[in-house]
């Protein structure tokens, strides 16, 4: 799938909340979700690992922090061997604002 149908994917399912372009260079979506910000795009090696999702404010949770060698926190919501290659940014959209509903 294309980023173009992956970001209209997410814009159809997300149609009552602001969807936007995050800044220039990152194939990905901005999503705002209960006065947050979720940015979710592509990992440098995809389709084979989970997509990045950075939110903003930035949480104090467990599963937000820096990765190894990463210089910005960034959500952790989905295991490496969890990951399937299929799946698109709606995916990590959605996990995004469960982990806002559910720990936040």
């Amino acid at each position: 799938m294309s980023i173009a149908a992956e970001i209209s994917e997410v814009m159809s399912c997300f149609g009552g909340q602001q969807v936007f372009l995050p800044d220039a260079g990152v194939c990905g979506v901005e999503v705002r979700h209960r006065g947050r910000s979720i940015v979710a795009h592509h990992a440098p090696d995809h389709p084979w690992s989970p997509s990045w999702v950075f939110i903003d404010p930035a949480p104090s949770h467990p599963h937000y922090y820096r990765h190894d060698g990463e210089k910005v926190a960034r959500l952790c919501f989905a295991r490496p061997e969890q990951w399937d290659p299929s799946f698109h940014l709606i995916v990590a959209v959605g996990c995004a604002i469960r982990f806002i509903n559910e720990e936040l």
